[in-house]
């Protein structure tokens, strides 16, 4: 890249910021957002617990699958 010249995000790479998305929307640069899932793991946390003490498996960790929104800044895939 030359000099004084500014990389542009959704080119060869994406910016990626977690939040919700009408903030990333609201930024002044392009943003692809990921969702943060704010009832999911509360309740996730309540099942568990109410399992607990029955005696039932509980997991160790449990991932909850991240949810991206394609934006501007989102690259295409196979740069």
């Amino acid at each position: 890249m030359s000099r004084g010249r500014r990389p542009r995000a959704g080119r060869a790479s994406s910016l990626t910021a977690v939040g919700p998305a009408p903030v990333a929307a609201s930024a002044r640069v392009p943003v692809t957002p990921v969702a943060v899932p704010s009832a999911e793991p509360g309740t996730r946390a309540v099942r568990l617990l109410v399992r607990g003490p029955s005696g039932a498996p509980v997991p160790g960790a449990t991932l909850l699958p991240p949810r991206p929104t394609q934006r501007a800044s989102t690259a295409p895939r196979g740069l």
